[in-house]
């Protein structure tokens, strides 16, 4: 009997290669594979940069403003539950100030990624 994890991931090859490729369909389990199993990066995270006259924020600041989250109050949540980090460095603090002077990656949740800088 086929577990039902196995049969997800076929079906989602099939569906993958029918509209793209085969090997497109490997490489997008090799890639959630790479992110959810091992909690690995993503190869390709969009890169923002902020227009802002201080490079050093707050994380609920730069959270809002890179649309990583909906509002200073989900920041806030994230952040208390520990779903936020930034380097891969858990942030624990809502009054944390980073400093956005050199590229700094944003993680939030299993899911969001982002380059971000000044």
């Amino acid at each position: 009997m086929l577990h039902p994890r196995n049969a997800k991931v076929q079906v989602a090859i099939g569906i993958v290669s029918l509209y793209h490729s085969e090997e497109a369909g490997k490489t997008a389990l090799e890639e959630f594979e790479r992110i959810f199993k091992k909690k690995e990066i993503p190869d390709d995270i969009e890169e923002r940069v902020l227009e802002l006259e201080n490079p050093n924020q707050n994380i609920v600041e730069i959270l809002f403003l890179t649309k990583l989250v909906e509002s200073k109050k989900e920041a806030k949540r994230v952040i208390e539950q520990g779903g936020a980090s930034v380097d891969g460095n858990k942030i624990t603090s809502i009054a944390e100030v980073i400093d956005l002077s050199e590229q700094k990656l944003l993680k939030v949740g299993k899911r969001k990624f982002l380059k971000v800088s000044v």
